[in-house]
């Protein structure tokens, strides 16, 4: 593979452009980007021959011509259907009908009103607690 060619392969995977490209199309992608390196222009491939660093814009030309090229491969999007407008979406869940239920919070209630739901029955004390107890 020649250099042009592995410089435009690195450039288009840092910009992403081959992660959209299906698994079955790859090799069929690389090989158009491969034979797509030969469009970059000669001062820029002189460039890459020796070892200058590419400049911004070299860097820009190469990744433009690669993503011209991994374009094609990418998947179509797919179009949505068009909603018709006589019929009627069904609602995902169903609303709450009627009035909701009132809350009490401790703040709304007088005290020693609020009770909590699972005690619904007052505590009975035992006998030891009721009675005084002797001091030895």
């Amino acid at each position: 593979m020649s250099v042009p060619a592995q410089i435009a392969v690195l450039l288009a995977l840092t910009a992403e452009f081959f992660d959209s490209v299906p698994l079955e199309k790859m090799t069929d992608a690389e090989h158009a980007l491969h034979e797509a390196a030969a469009d970059i222009p000669v001062e820029v491939r002189k460039r890459l021959d020796t070892a200058d660093k590419l400049s911004d814009e070299d860097r820009k030309t190469i990744i433009e011509i690669a993503r011209k090229v991994l374009e094609k491969f990418q998947p179509k999007p797919e179009a949505k259907p068009e909603s018709k407008p006589d019929a009627k979406a069904e609602p995902k869940h169903k609303p709450n009908v009627g009035p909701k239920p009132e809350v009490k919070t401790k703040s709304d209630s007088k005290p020693n009103e609020f009770k909590s739901e699972s005690k619904q029955e007052p505590e009975q004390k035992s006998k030891e607690d009721t009675q005084p107890k002797s001091i030895d």
